[in-house]
């Protein structure tokens, strides 16, 4: 989840374009997300706002419920460098004076409204409630969304994109859920992502052509996130009892640029695994694999391990692997990109929420006109870990 708010269609496919992105940033305050990498690799796309478009790149963030972009009453630095949002350009917006009146309009210009606070890990924001035409390529409803009215220098000034778009399974008000609002009849997102320029969302269908094999269903496991029982982690290909004898819980996050698991499953997997920091022993590595339902989902030591070269030319290896806290729904082992770069992953909303896997196939083309390309943002050298 990349923030936290503290206030209160079309039935075509659409498949969104991501782009790669990598900067010293750390968003929310929580258990989950204090854990985050501060030189966290980004993917973000392009949605449009507003009737003519107004077009916005954005973070899509599975952990979060709500769309954020900045607004043209917002003169920080922060604000300015990026694409604002211009309610009176667009014929289809209106302002929102509160959360739990989420489709009456209020005068532009009044004063007696909400104003929702947004906490950040290392900043703050500010916004206004707002409701218009979203877009996601070729899918389209109107949502509510917060207008930032104020935004903190750090993180949101030197980052490439604008805002941050939730693909929660659920927001606190429905007229904020896109699931609910932009996708509509068909809630469904197919997540592509690659270490090369062709990762992407699809919404309203899945990208057959981006799948090697079958697609594995998981029910969810909590009801308002995209939650689900693993069974295990495998290493060289046998389970690994981290999880023990009634598996682990695991969550897609479309926010975390690492794998993340609690503090005594990431202290046996860096046993069993054995990372030289020096990247001495690379070679000899074992397979890494998550298992669900009986399925193995494995990733090389080339798609788990973190190689980089420092500012000083040296070459180290981490474990693509971090300790999150108890988040106060017992351990949790989070994917992040690591595995979805492995493993294309659907989201599936409706009157039975689950989460599909199936192997990517890497290198594939795909002609359908909805989807949205992401860009991809590596860190500096002077972002990354020094080496021994």
């Amino acid at each position: 989840m990349l923030f936290a708010l503290g206030a209160a269609v079309l039935s075509l496919a659409a498949r969104v374009p991501l782009h790669k992105s990598t900067h010293p940033v750390l968003l929310q305050s929580n258990a989950l997300t204090r854990a985050r990498m501060l030189h966290a690799t980004q993917y973000y796309g392009e949605i449009t706002v507003g009737t003519p478009p107004q077009p916005f790149k954005v973070i899509f963030d599975s952990g979060s419920g709500h769309l954020l972009i900045p607004s043209m009453k917002c003169e920080d630095p922060a604000c300015t460098g990026h694409r604002r949002y211009a309610p009176q350009n667009s014929s289809t917006g209106m302002q929102i004076g509160w959360s739990d009146e989420p489709t009456k309009a209020i005068d532009a210009d009044s004063d007696d409204r909400d104003v929702s606070t947004i906490y950040l890990g290392t900043g703050t924001g500010a916004g206004e409630f707002a409701r218009d035409k979203v877009c996601f390529a070729e899918r389209c409803g109107m949502l509510d969304f917060v207008e930032l009215t104020e935004e903190s220098d750090d993180p949101f000034k030197e980052v490439e994109w604008d805002g941050v778009i939730g693909l929660s399974l659920k927001s606190d008000v429905k007229e904020f859920n896109a699931f609910a609002n932009v996708l509509g009849d068909k809630p469904i997102v197919g997540i592509y992502l690659s270490n090369g320029a062709d990762s992407a969302l699809s919404f309203g269908e899945i990208e057959d052509a981006r799948i090697d094999g079958d697609i594995h269903y998981q029910p969810i496991s909590e009801e308002d996130s995209w939650q689900v029982k693993m069974d295990d982690f495998a290493v060289a290909g046998k389970a690994a009892g981290v999880c023990g004898k009634d598996g682990c819980q695991a969550v897609v996050d479309t926010g975390s640029s690492v794998l993340m698991a609690s503090p005594p499953m990431v202290a046996a997997l860096e046993k069993a695994l054995d990372v030289h920091e020096n990247c001495s022993n690379f070679d000899s590595l074992p397979t890494l694999g998550f298992t669900f339902q009986g399925k193995t989902f494995t990733l090389s030591p080339e798609e788990y391990v973190d190689t980089q070269r420092t500012e000083k030319g040296q070459t180290g290896c981490w474990l693509d692997l971090l300790p999150v806290p108890d988040t106060g729904k017992g351990a949790l082992v989070v994917l992040g990109y690591p595995f979805m770069r492995k493993v294309y992953t659907v989201l599936e909303a409706g009157e039975h929420p689950r989460v599909g896997f199936a192997n990517a196939k890497h290198g594939a083309t795909s002609n359908s006109a909805g989807e949205i390309q992401l860009a991809k943002v590596l860190p500096a050298s002077k972002n990354l870990r020094a080496t021994a």
